[in-house]
């Protein structure tokens, strides 16, 4: 029997990212925030750096899976939103990117507007993921 090259929580870990990376590269202008995010983000996964820039260049060669369990629904939704507030700026276009996923992922598309609020102000305020997780109560 072959056992494959990747594990599960790789191959996750890169889907995960390859949604990152589109949400990035959605205005066609990667901002040096969103690409040092994407980076930490990798490593946070156990990604090389070999394997983000491949995904940062080829997003779309990662299979199309969603998260199915509350906690990792929360953390792509909580990377997404991560990721739109980077740069500071929120477009319309990267906001419709995170009501889509949030959407695919089986949540409520006013969700996204909670989220990035308590994402947004629990990042200044100092409060960790699993704070914000619990006052948003997703799990």
């Amino acid at each position: 029997m072959f056992k494959s090259s990747e594990t599960n929580k790789i191959k996750e870990a890169k889907t995960h990212l390859s949604y990152l990376v589109n949400l990035a590269k959605i205005d066609a202008d990667v901002d040096p925030s969103e690409y040092d995010l994407l980076f930490n983000i990798g490593k946070r996964f156990g990604l090389s750096n070999k394997d983000i820039k491949s995904i940062f260049n080829r997003p779309d060669t990662q299979k199309i899976e969603y998260p199915t369990t509350s906690k990792a629904k929360f953390e792509q939704i909580y990377d997404l939103v991560q990721m739109m507030l980077a740069d500071e700026i929120i477009q319309d276009v990267e906001m419709d990117f995170c009501i889509d996923m949030v959407s695919k992922l089986g949540m409520k598309k006013d969700i996204v507007d909670v989220l990035v609020k308590k994402i947004y102000w629990g990042t200044k305020e100092g409060m960790s993921r699993e704070e914000i997780k619990e006052e948003v109560k997703l799990s």
